[in-house]
């Protein structure tokens, strides 16, 4: 393992294949995707990757996600440390009071309240089997990583939330935060205050002075790529710069209700400021 301050040997990760196509870069990089060591469900390989793999990965435009690393800080190509968010803080309820809500039934809606598809996080009563992940194969449920605090990102249907909520293994099933799409560098880009002060959100004349940046816009599914695309072509000095099956990498200045407005959607897993890799 590597000393504090050093890039680490490995970090536990998850990569999304959605494609053959992403199937076969992912075998470029990595090899044998389903050997010792790695697990495989659906459209995710999980396992233990170096930070070169990370990096080589994100350059084929694969969505790579830390699942868990306690040692040192994981390598830039999967963001640098991240910060944890308070979902209480004011700087990101005032954030999203700026986007229309779609939603109603707070974070465990009834079955009337759900809607028809809808991201969630889904809590266990212990840490999932897979005789539990095969049931839920059998429902057409796609189980994604495990967010420490959260539980396992799904998303469902209304029938399906129905169902997933009956099964005596399932503690909660409870809707994707708005918090969750944060990254402490989007809400870093959106606010302003001096260090221990409370972040503000930028004023309107704050967000015309800002300068343009680059943002990353993940989705939970591929199918929604084009739905999510043209809200942010939509809208006046957006422009999509790239995009892949699962990301939309755009240009706009911080503009606070065309971010918070993505952040709502049920289809947006999270918002980032984009840095171009490095180790």
């Amino acid at each position: 393992m590597a000393n504090s301050g050093e890039s680490p040997e490995t970090v536990r990760a998850a990569v999304y294949l959605t494609s053959e196509q992403d199937r076969k870069r992912a075998e470029g990089v990595l090899g044998e995707l389903e050997r010792e060591g790695r697990t495989r469900f659906g459209g995710m390989v999980e396992g233990e990757l170096s930070p070169a793999e990370v990096k080589k990965l994100d350059e084929e435009g694969l969505v790579v996600e830390l699942v868990e690393y306690t040692a040192a800080p994981p390598p830039e190509a999967l963001g640098g440390a991240r910060r944890a968010i308070a979902a209480g803080s004011e700087a990101i309820e005032e954030l999203q009071g700026q986007a229309p809500e779609p939603r109603t039934g707070g974070l465990e809606p009834s079955e009337a309240e759900a809607l028809p598809v809808d991201a969630y996080n889904l809590e266990l009563e212990g840490p999932i089997t897979r005789a539990q992940r095969l049931e839920l194969d059998t429902l057409g449920v796609d189980i994604a990583a495990y967010e420490p605090g959260y539980g396992y990102r799904t998303v469902l249907g209304r029938e399906q939330y129905a169902k997933v909520k009956a099964l005596p293994y399932v503690a909660a099933v409870r809707r994707y935060r708005f918090s969750q799409t944060m990254t402490p560098e989007l809400l870093d880009a959106v606010t302003d205050g001096g260090e221990g002060e409370e972040p503000q959100l930028l004023s309107g004349s704050e967000e015309k002075e800002a300068e343009d940046q680059v943002f990353d816009c993940l989705l939970h599914r591929e199918e929604d790529l084009a739905k999510v695309r043209e809200l942010i072509e939509g809208e006046a000095g957006a422009e999509v710069l790239d995009s892949s099956n699962l990301r939309i990498r755009f240009g706009a200045k911080a503009h606070i209700p065309l971010l918070a407005t993505l952040a709502v959607q049920p289809e947006v897993r999270q918002l980032s400021v984009y840095e171009a890799p490095t180790l």
